[in-house]
Formats: structure tokens, sequence, C-alpha cells
């Protein structure tokens, strides 16, 4: 599934994963790949978020927050994505497409977060003002690796 995604979404993915386990929940969600969309750091999508005027320590803060109190699993057999972050997944091919991209970067999961409605990474993105239609124009401004 994820042989069209760049070295860094898969890193993102990763990420989103160990992220999950830290907080010893049996899921991945949409918090989660924003956790580690924010600690990947260098993708466009990373790259994008820290053209807003927010503080990304406070975002990753109030995400963890969130996180903290969510139920711990009792035993962690697999982590499987719950239905919202499969739906960024989804997302995130449909953005790949609609902007003529070949490859799934970490900026295609990002705007899939942003479209994800009320889902957590959703809720705390659009507190701070961040749209779909501004992740855009700022994705188009940022140099773009051939993969990215």
């Amino acid at each position: 599934m994820f042989e069209r995604f760049t070295d860094r979404a898969r890193k993102v993915i990763s990420l989103a994963k160990q992220k999950a386990q830290k907080y010893d929940h049996d899921y991945v969600g949409t918090e989660h790949i924003l956790l580690g969309l924010i600690k990947e750091k260098h993708g466009v999508g990373a790259t994008a978020l820290r053209t807003f005027d927010i503080d990304m320590k406070q975002l990753r803060k109030d995400i963890e927050k969130i996180d903290e109190s969510k139920p711990h699993a009792d035993e962690i057999h697999a982590l499987h994505p719950t239905p919202e972050a499969k739906k960024v997944i989804e997302y995130a091919i449909k953005e790949t497409r609609d902007l003529h991209d070949k490859f799934i970067g970490t900026e295609h999961l990002l705007l899939g977060l942003i479209e994800t409605e009320g889902c957590v990474a959703n809720k705390v993105l659009a507190e701070r003002g961040i749209t779909l239609e501004a992740v855009k124009r700022k994705i188009k401004d940022i140099p773009h690796p051939i993969e990215d």
C-alpha cells in the first residue's frame, strides 16, 4: 500500500506508529500522523506548517495532551489505523492525483489531515486557522524535491 509514498511520507507513518505505541494505544489515529509529520520536520508538509504563525512546540503539546487522555490498551498486538486515519490516506491519494504528483508526500498527508473533518488533527489545525486552501497556496511556494 505504501509503495507510492515517498521516503519521508513513510517515515511520518512510522513515527505515527511510534507515537501510538508511546501512549500505549492499540490504534494509529490522525493525531499520531500529525505528531509524526511535526517530528519529521524536513518534508514539504512540515515546512508548510511552519510557514503559519503557530508555535509548533505548543501544537505538539496540545496534541500530546489529547493523546494522553485517551484510554490505554491492556495489550497491544497490532496497531490498526482508525477509520479517520484511513480517510487521511484516501484524501492524500486524492490530493496526489488532483495535484498531478507521482508520489504521495508529506504535503499530501497534511492535506489529508485537513480534509478529514472532525478528527483530532483537523480540530487542532482548524483552531489555528489552518485551512485546506491556505495550505495548498503555501505548498505551491515550497520547492519540491523529486521525492519528498
